[in-house]
């Protein structure tokens, strides 16, 4: 399940499920004012995103790129800090089910709107309760790697179908003998 823009008949990869790439657990109820927010982010500063949460499941999405924009925009930045987090948040983040397909998922995350597409994607669970956050980064590393196995695996067994080597004269039913066949018993 997952809430978003998704088009029937798209390409289905044969790759990992998403939620086997959470790396992220990050989250936080969305009544938090954005001064703490603002602390948080600039504290750790290998967080790029935030889920806020509540009741366990998922109600927006805080980007460390557009969230100190929108604050170092802000006229007044005494008054935004003061405000809860939920009212500058994207409440309207991509949430994927942790089972659907790393090609589909990358699929639709693409077809988001310009500015949401390097967003992280929210993960849940069949009860819809949050599970963590895949950034467009891990997915693209991870879809890169299952092509290049499958490169190298057509590469190898292209290799082998060409070691087989015709025999002087061609094929014939007792080309299947090797040379110890050919011993006299």
């Amino acid at each position: 399940m997952f809430r978003g823009m998704y088009t029937k008949g798209m390409a289905q990869f044969h790759a990992m499920p998403i939620g086997k790439l959470i790396a992220s657990k990050e989250c936080m109820p969305p009544h938090i004012q954005v001064k703490k927010v603002a602390g948080i982010f600039l504290n750790s500063t290998n967080m790029e995103a935030i889920a806020l949460v509540e009741c366990q499941e998922p109600v927006g999405l805080v980007t460390r790129a557009k969230f100190l924009s929108t604050l170092f925009r802000s006229h007044d930045l005494e008054l935004q800090s003061e405000q809860l987090i939920i009212s500058i948040a994207d409440i309207e983040p991509l949430i994927i089910h942790e089972s659907e397909r790393l090609g589909v998922v990358i699929s639709i995350a693409l077809e988001r709107p310009i500015n949401n597409v390097f967003d992280d994607v929210i993960v849940v669970d069949d009860s819809d309760y949050y599970q963590g956050l895949v950034s467009l980064k891990q997915m693209v590393i991870k879809l890169q790697g299952y092509v290049l196995a499958s490169r190298m695996l057509q590469e190898k067994l292209q290799d082998k179908s060409t070691c087989i080597e015709e025999p002087e004269g061609g094929f014939n039913e007792m080309s299947v003998f090797t040379k110890s066949s050919e011993i006299d018993l």
